[in-house]
């Protein structure tokens, strides 16, 4: 090794004795003293680079970070506990804004409690990091390393066996819990850790086989005077998962509340994992989404525990201990083959999430001023951990609130539009209501035949699987030697029958379920089986959907004003059809990760649920105690002491019968398809709610006799404090709250514009993919301004384009919608869209050449537009900023639409002496301060086939008249916009029809149907002719 290179950690890393390490010491002048073998050599050139190069070699850093992470999450949760107790003061007012009866509550009844209960969690300080692992795999050491002191018991004879919560105490004190809930103090020893190392050790060890004791002791508080711990951060050390049964219960229920989740491996076990253990824990993780919905559903507890922790599996990290017991020359297979294990049984789970390190030697190198490289990484991955762990728990109830302020501006809206006088008379207002309310009866009966499909083809697909299962068991030599080898087994030096038949039974059915694993993975059976399943839901469920954002639209009188027969196609049509069209399926399962409140507009299910249908792995794994739950004990017939490997053997087959029989495979198979289970048991209940929660509505609307003038003095100020709530929530998540899909440094973006509108401009642009670590083409969306009225129309419009993703295939799903890739934090924190890639604008392709623009062209380009509008404006959406300069063309010559948006007011100008330039494609209503609704598409419309016909921008006869926003308030009537000059206007029919859309009455305008169903006729452009461009 040569002398004259510099010393640095990697070249420590190499040196593998003595006589390698003595050439640094005298290059670098280092003193020998206190070296005694070739560990503290290392450590003593450890500690000279690191302090050479300025590493920290104290914790003081981790600590400090964790503690301003968690001074911003208090700052960010104490401004959504506002937004809270703001929303709250509102109900009574709403309830008598709606129902026009004061303190009724019946209205609000439906969220108030799940309300109230969510704050009171969110007002809660606890942020507890789970740690769990094998037994003797180091957990204790663990911790001692992170806390940076000897704190707990870490005996390699006893292990911890019962769960010891680690939290912030000015003085050092322990409480200690029995199963019958008494409670112990614990004095601990102030000024000797050993002494109060002994006094806790009597209450969380247990000697003695565990599963066949009783330990008294639940779980231990202890209390640290720690600054890591400070703010409600609590360490949860958990016994040996898999060791006891009962205690297995206890740290299983911890996870519901966990926000992070330390797994720690012993890797001196030849370096694997105790996979049962692992996949006990999944299973039981995957299954809380269950036992929430049963407890929800529970007449006994009806109460809605809507914000439960759903937790992150990448808030994980994987810690593979005692690393230095690992051969150097396995090292690369044992880590891969524990990234494959993992991967397995932690479905998600990345390479980043799993460290690898010895504590004892980090605990020594600490002791002499060196923090080892390893355990850097490690803490590295601890402070990236808690960020996810904290913005996933504001996520939580975020979403939450969000949902109800939803559902309480909905409420409003129709109260708003079915007042009793003005344009609609009582007769017509009574009629079009008891018309809803026979809509909603009919749909509720629809919705319940299409959840029974639902259930009967999941059925179909259990049997499948049984059948499947059952013939690769019985057709695979190989099997039954997996449940008679056991002729170098441990458990042959067991005396105790009971212990070798439980783990006989836990063996056969871990290598079984390996074994279908396996096959699994080469074969994808479970996987093309889940797939099915999800698409047939996605189909049954799309017309529901479809069908009550038709009857909720109708409500608030956002639908056409004659939207009757479309309300009919989607029940009697859609709902009625085992096989709706897949193109035009809504049913978007990101719609459904939104807290279940109780009811919802559209659809709401429990975010467990979708977040299990989407991401469970392909297969779980399930304990026998699951299995084998129909069948009972089996019992022993022959002498345990005859032939211990003989009555093995049999024991094994007698298993693997058991577990080859129908009714066995079939609890196994159920239980591999929970998720689906689930999600068609929260569909069945939040859809049933939905509905109901409409009629009680349409109720109270029926009855209520208001005029339309006091409608508005009752509820027109609680509107406005309600779209205000809500503007600020969605302000505050995208600043705080929302991860999105990449971070600003992945996406560059070009000068190149092929887009522009009057909020935005969308450029080309290249997005660095980090996995495959290339670069790809795409357009993105900027927002021209930093306003808080542009980040709401960008979060609208990221909303809808996310809503319209294609489930499996990466393309919208209408073809004149473009496919949103995901969003990305910009400048100043507002999103930027990233967009799949399009050569450039309509108004580009039709102005390129006028041979080009030809009547067929122009109608093909209309009728696109057209197609894509009629699909937003089904789906409750409008395109606010229309124009031949926002509608993109790709290159196979498609159009896309590119700004989908909820209806709103856009941002308008303080003064109306403002130049027009930048709002002349908004409708004069909009103008007025009016709602973008789909009539204002319409108008927007006309105004392309203006431009169409003439070959002239807007803008730029703006930019001769010099118009002001004043003058084009008035309407379209008097062609302000477009002056005719010495050009002749459109001739019949295709004059006709743009007037049709530019009427300055929004009412009586063509709906996007009708403007198709004219087009279509060969006589709107026969003896047409595009005026030629007179420049």
């Amino acid at each position: 090794m040569a002398e004259s290179g510099r010393l640095t950690e990697e070249v420590i890393d190499q040196i593998q004795d003595f006589p390698q390490a003595f050439p640094h010491f005298r290059q670098n002048n280092l003193q020998l003293e206190g070296v005694t073998d070739i560990f503290t050599a290392k450590l003593h050139l450890r500690r000279f680079v690191q302090e050479r190069d300025g590493v920290e070699s104290s914790l003081k850093d981790a600590t400090a970070l964790v503690l301003k992470l968690k001074e911003e999450h208090d700052k960010c949760k104490e401004q959504l506990q506002g937004y809270y107790q703001t929303t709250k003061s509102l109900l009574p007012a709403l309830d008598a804004g709606v129902s026009n009866q004061q303190g009724i509550g019946q209205l609000t009844s439906e969220f108030s409690q799940s309300l109230e209960q969510s704050f009171s969690k969110l007002t809660s300080s606890k942020c507890p990091i789970l740690i769990a692992g094998e037994t003797s795999s180091g957990k204790s050491s663990l911790l001692n390393l992170i806390l940076g002191e000897e704190m707990l018991p870490t005996s390699t004879l006893s292990t911890t066996s019962i769960i010891c919560e680690l939290r912030y105490g000015e003085q050092r004190r322990a409480k200690v819990f029995t199963w019958d809930n008494q409670e112990i103090d614990v004095p601990l020893d102030l000024s000797s850790d050993r002494k109060s190392l002994e006094k806790l050790s009597a209450y969380i060890h247990q000697k003695g086989d565990r599963d066949q004791e009783t330990f008294p002791y639940k779980r231990a508080e202890i209390y640290l005077p720690l600054e890591f711990l400070k703010e409600g951060i609590t360490i949860v050390d958990s016994p040996g998962v898999g060791e006891s049964e009962k205690m297995d219960e206890v740290v299983f229920d911890y996870m519901e509340e966990a926000f992070a989740f330390i797994y720690v491996i012993n890797s001196a076990n030849a370096g694997g994992i105790q996979k049962d253990r692992l996949g006990r824990l999944l299973a039981v993780v995957s299954a809380k989404g269950k036992e929430q919905l049963e407890i929800r559903q529970s007449k006994v507890n009806p109460m809605k525990d809507t914000t439960a922790a759903n937790f992150s599996p990448r808030a994980a990290i994987f810690v593979c201990n005692k690393w230095d017991q690992v051969p150097v020359h396995e090292a690369q297979t044992v880590q891969e083959e524990q990234l494959r294990v993992l991967r397995r049984y932690w479905h998600g789970c990345t390479e980043d999430q799993v460290f690898r390190l010895c504590t004892s030697d980090a605990a020594k190198a600490l002791q002499h001023g060196v923090v080892m490289k390893d355990f850097r990484h490690l803490l590295d991955g601890i402070e990236r951990l808690i960020p996810v762990s904290l913005q996933n728990k504001l996520q939580v109830y975020y979403s939450f609130l969000d949902q109800v302020l939803c559902r309480i501006k909905f409420m409003l809206d129709a109260t708003i539009a079915n007042a009793g006088s003005g344009k609609m008379k009582n007769e017509e207002r009574q009629k079009r209501l008891k018309k809803t309310e026979e809509k909603l009866g009919i749909l509720k009966r629809k919705a319940s035949e299409t959840i029974e499909r639902m259930k009967k083809r999941l059925k179909q697909h259990v049997e499948e699987c049984v059948s499947r299962v059952r013939d690769l068991l019985e057709d695979t030599p190989c099997v039954q030697e997996m449940a008679t080898s056991w002729s170098s087994s441990e458990l042959t030096e067991q005396s105790d029958v009971h212990v070798v038949k439980k783990a006989v039974e836990s063996e056969v059915c871990l290598r079984l379920q390996n074994f279908i694993m396996d096959w699994e993975e080469r074969e994808g059976y479970f996987k093309k089986a889940k797939a099915d399943v999800e698409e047939v839901f996605r189909e049954e469920l799309s017309g529901i959907e479809e069908a009550m954002s038709a009857i909720e639209q109708n409500l608030t009188r956002q639908g056409d004003e004659d939207d009757t027969e479309e309300m009919d196609r989607s029940l009697v049509e859609v709902i009625g059809s085992a096989t709706s069209s897949f193109e035009e399926a809504v049913f978007d399962l990101t719609i459904m990760e939104k807290v279940l409140i109780g009811v919802s507009s559209p659809l709401w299910i429990p975010v467990g649920a979708v977040g299990a249908l989407l991401s469970a792995p392909a297969m779980f794994f399930i304990s026998p105690k699951s299995i084998f739950r129909k069948i009972g004990e089996m019992k022993a017939k022959r002498k345990f002491n005859e032939n211990k490997v003989e009555y093995m053997k049999k024991q094994g087959l007698k298993v693997l019968e058991k577990f080859k029989e129908r009714e066995t495979l079939r609890a196994y198979v159920e239980d591999q398809m929970r998720p689906s289970y689930l999600f068609v048991d929260s569909c069945e209940k939040s859809i049933g709610e939905a509905i109901e929660s409409n009629l009680i509505l349409v109720e109270h609307l029926k009855d209520d006799v208001r005029s339309a003038e006091k409608v508005k003095q009752d509820v027109g100020s609680l509107q406005k404090k309600v779209e205000n709530i809500h503007n600020n929530l969605n302000i505050f998540g995208i600043r705080h709250v929302k991860e999105l899909d990449y971070d600003e440094e992945q996406v560059s973006v070009e000068d190149a514009i092929v887009g522009i509108g009057m909020f935005s401009h969308i450029n080309k642009g290249k997005l660095h993919e980090k996995k495959e670590a290339t670069f790809r083409d795409v357009l993105v969306k900027v927002s021209k301004e930093r306003s808080d009225a542009d980040i709401l129309r960008i979060v609208s419009e990221e909303k809808c384009l996310r809503r319209m993703r294609h489930p499996t295939q990466k393309s919208a799903i209408h073809p004149n919608i473009i496919w949103m890739l995901g969003a990305a934090k910009g400048p100043e924190g507002i999103p930027m869209l990233i967009l799949e890639p399009a050569s450039r604008s309509l108004r580009s392709l039709l102005g390129k050449r006028k041979s080009i623009a030809t009547t067929d062209n122009i109608r093909r380009a209309l009728l696109d537009v057209g197609r894509g509008l009629e699909y937003l404006h089904k789906k409750g959406m409008v395109h606010i900023e229309l124009s031949m300069d926002t509608v993109l063309v790709t290159t196979q010559e498609t159009l896309k639409l590119t700004s989908p948006c909820e209806p709103r007011r856009p941002q308008l100008p303080e003064t109306a002496d403002t130049l027009a330039s930048p709002y002349l494609y908004i409708a004069p209503e909009v103008l007025r301060g009016g709602v973008y609704k789909k009539s204002a598409d319409m108008y927007s419309v006309g105004l392309m086939m203006w431009e169409m016909w003439s070959l002239k921008k807007i803008s730029e006869v703006d930019k001769i008249a010099g118009l002001r926003v004043n003058q084009i308030q008035d309407g379209a009537g008097k062609h302000i916009r477009m002056p005719a000059q010495n050009e002749a206007l459109p001739t019949t029919p295709w004059g006709s029809l743009m007037k049709e859309c530019l009427n300055e009455d929004p009412d009586v305008r063509l709906t996007c149907t009708e403007f198709i169903d004219i087009l279509k006729q060969d006589k709107v452009v026969e003896g047409e002719t595009v005026q030629q461009d007179s420049r």
